[in-house]
């Protein structure tokens, strides 16, 4: 059995296929090339704190609303920092109009 790219789960030796979790994350901001300085300076701590690969998309008659699809690789630390305040402070240094939807999404 071949494990998902989010595996590290195995029982009696063999591997155990496990669902990669992504982040689909919807959110408004005031100034686009402004928000994206600060997303792209703050890629190490995404890294640091559970997350993966992203896929940035902008809304075709709406250039500053964004949704991104975030791989998921530590589901704990993901979770707590996406509830924390330093993800808070870089939001609205980013100009992100609060409140972004954040849904979280199995593989299926």
């Amino acid at each position: 059995m071949k494990c998902a790219p989010v595996c590290g789960r195995h029982i009696s030796g063999i591997p155990v296929e496990v669902p990669m979790t992504s982040i689909l994350v919807q959110i408004k901001v005031q100034d686009y090339s402004k928000w994206r300085a600060v997303y792209d300076e703050n890629e190490s701590n995404r890294a640091s704190n559970g997350m993966g690969g992203a896929k940035v998309y902008r809304n075709a008659d709406d250039m500053n609303s964004v949704a991104l699809f975030i791989d998921v690789t530590d589901m704990e630390k993901a979770r707590a920092y996406v509830d924390s305040d330093e993800l808070k402070q870089t939001q609205m240094k980013g100009g992100v109009i609060p409140p972004p939807t954040v849904t979280w999404l199995n593989e299926a």
